[in-house]
């Protein structure tokens, strides 16, 4: 055995080593992304569209775990005598390195199959969390429909194509008898430009309402804002160093692509379930967020609620009180008496004609103050 046909069969079984534990994780976070759904005390017509996805994103995985099983069976056990393709020597390597350029056995088309199919299920909801954050924006219709929707149409294209050529009996990747470019290096940086692109624009989005929100309630309110674009980007970020370490060594044509190819499907279905995790559990950033505008206190000789100001909800699924619950001052000429949360508190004798009722508003309900911001 020659020393390059030694590294190559150790990085397919360090390949499908790594990808065991990938999955491992994509099984974890499916089952808490469904546990959370499940638990959750809305209509199951407006979680119809998680669960949908989540179960797909995990049969995508698990199908093509088996497949790649069936791979590394095939290669190591069935033909542990291979001799022939393009390596240069015999054994399980040259029988993989071969069929990764030209699928021709079933495995290898279905787990080609799945990895593109899983690619396309990131780069939707990646899509439908920009159309949910730009929606209001009276520039997004056009924008959309020409740089999200067009580069989500060229990964499409590309992704076709891509099994088109490996998957044809005359074609391989890099033996492109009627096609004219190796559509699988194409592929690749799209797929790169479609996430890079999307994340980006939602990126920007909340870091744009995370400062309109600091600058309207301090600080302390922008730790969601920051929290979400961080899992954002880890999660885009990781999917796209797996795509480029995959695409750059394959363009050389070397082992190290054996390695980060068989775990790249399982780390694409991390990023949108984490996404499916955020939202589940009620801390994403919805549709009314980028109306949102700060609550304000008012004095008033009526004990009717008031009336809510524009942006009176922050746009986020956590609790949180309505404007009726806010405290309210009413002032008379012999008590002063507050109302929070509908509870009327026992009216207070002035000591004295110049006696300043804000005096003791803002003495009593400082802690109520607080407790009213952080739950917002």
């Amino acid at each position: 055995m020659t020393e390059k046909q030694f590294i190559n069969e150790k990085s397919f079984l360090y390949g499908a080593f790594f990808s065991a534990i990938a999955y491992g994780i994509v099984v974890t976070l499916a089952a808490i992304c469904l546990n959370i759904l499940w638990a959750k005390r809305l209509p199951i017509k407006h979680r119809r569209f998680q669960f949908i996805y989540v179960i797909l994103v995990f049969m995508m995985a698990t199908l093509s775990m088996g497949f790649e099983i069936r791979i590394i069976q095939a290669g190591f056990l069935e033909q542990r005598d291979f001799n022939g393709g393009t390596a240069g020597y015999p054994g399980p390597a040259a029988y993989l390195g071969k069929n990764l350029d030209h699928a021709l056995p079933i495995e290898f088309k279905a787990w080609m199959a799945c990895l593109v199919l899983t690619n396309w299920f990131c780069d939707s909801i990646l899509l439908w969390r920009c159309m949910i954050l730009y929606q209001d924006n009276q520039l997004w219709p056009t924008f959309f429909k020409y740089l999200p929707s067009g580069l989500l149409a060229a990964s499409f294209i590309t992704g076709v194509l891509h099994l088109i050529q490996i998957t044809a009996p005359e074609t391989s990747a890099w033996a492109t008898a009627n096609l004219p470019f190796n559509f699988t290096i194409l592929y690749g940086i799209v797929a790169v430009l479609v996430n890079l692109t999307l994340t980006t624009l939602i990126t920007l989005r909340l870091l744009i309402h995370r400062r309109r929100t600091t600058r309207a309630l301090g600080a302390g309110h922008g730790n969601d804002f920051t929290t979400i674009v961080a899992m954002l980007i880890e999660s885009a970020v990781l999917a796209d160093i797996f795509v480029l370490l995959f695409l750059i060594p394959y363009s050389m044509r070397h082992w190290f692509c054996n390695i980060t190819i068989q775990p790249l499907i399982q780390v694409q279905a991390m990023a949108p379930l984490l996404i499916i995790y955020r939202v589940a559990q009620g801390k994403a950033w919805s549709s009314t967020a980028s109306r949102s505008q700060p609550r304000s206190f008012s004095t008033s000789n009526s004990s009717q609620p008031r009336t809510p100001g524009p942006g009176s909800s922050l746009g986020f699924s956590h609790h949180r009180r309505n404007s009726s619950q806010l405290p309210m001052i009413r002032a008379t000429d012999g008590y002063l008496g507050m109302d929070t949360a509908g509870t009327e508190l026992r009216p207070r004798p002035s000591e004295s004609s110049t006696f300043d009722p804000y005096e003791l508003y803002r003495s009593k309900s400082k802690l109520e103050l607080e407790q009213e911001q952080t739950l917002v």
